[in-house]
């Protein structure tokens, strides 16, 4: 006897010990949530990068019915990819950047171009302590990121490998804004950086803290999944 079933997609095949280090880090990730929820999440940000293309949706558009679907010329290389960096908290984007055509997104520009400014950001308020939430990439984890980090004050929140469904830019706010950008043609970085500021800041305040509650949800149910993936 068989049944069809639909497979389920996940990020990664986990080990056991990478499901023992989901539960390990999730525990402490869950503990820096809590402690800072009593500040509104104001001392803890969080990032991360994604591509986003000059064009969206070129391949659709809405025509009247019965009309005759048009043609259009492929687009070959016309259409540009953007990597754009994004750290932001229920308060706000913290900082935004877009890579530099020809630029290598490495540990030095993540320094340079990103770090930097959470160092400006934190200094500029006169915050003692900012918790810094980020994935395992290269550049993010390289001996020089951590030195830079560890120099200027800045807490590195720890985050467990192959995790995007821990991290809130992945689970949330990319697919959020990348749905609501189908359509736009953008004309140069500094547009695609106005558009994403606009959608981010017409995202309300309590759809942004719940985002972040539903973070300490998901570290909850993957303690209990013993690792597992919970979507």
């Amino acid at each position: 006897m068989y049944k069809h079933v639909h497979l389920r997609w996940v990020p990664h095949i986990l080990t056991e010990n990478q499901k023992a280090n989901r539960v390990l880090l999730a525990k402490k990730l869950l503990k820096i949530l809590n402690a800072e929820q009593k500040t509104n999440f104001t001392f803890l940000i969080t990032g991360d990068e994604s591509w986003f293309y000059s064009k969206t949706d070129f391949n659709t558009q809405w025509i009247p019915e019965n009309s005759v679907i048009p043609t259009i010329q492929n687009p070959g290389f016309q259409i540009t990819k953007f990597m754009v960096t994004v750290f932001w908290n229920p308060h706000g984007i913290i900082h935004i950047d877009v890579l530099p055509p020809n630029e290598k997104f490495n540990a030095a520009y993540y320094i340079t171009a990103i770090m930097s400014k959470i160092v400006e950001f934190k200094n500029s308020n006169n915050y003692k302590k900012l918790f810094v939430h980020y994935d395992n990439a290269k550049p993010h984890v390289a001996k020089i990121v951590k030195k830079y980090i560890n120099e200027n004050s800045l807490e590195s929140v720890p985050h467990p490998a192959y995790s995007p469904d821990l991290a809130p830019s992945d689970f949330f706010l990319f697919g959020t804004i990348k749905e609501k950008v189908k359509g736009i043609v953008f004309e140069s970085p500094s547009h695609l950086i106005q558009t994403i500021v606009q959608i981010f800041n017409e995202i309300p305040s309590e759809t942004l803290f719940s985002v972040f509650a539903e973070w300490q949800n998901r570290l909850k149910k993957v303690i209990d999944a013993n690792g597992d993936y919970i979507f």
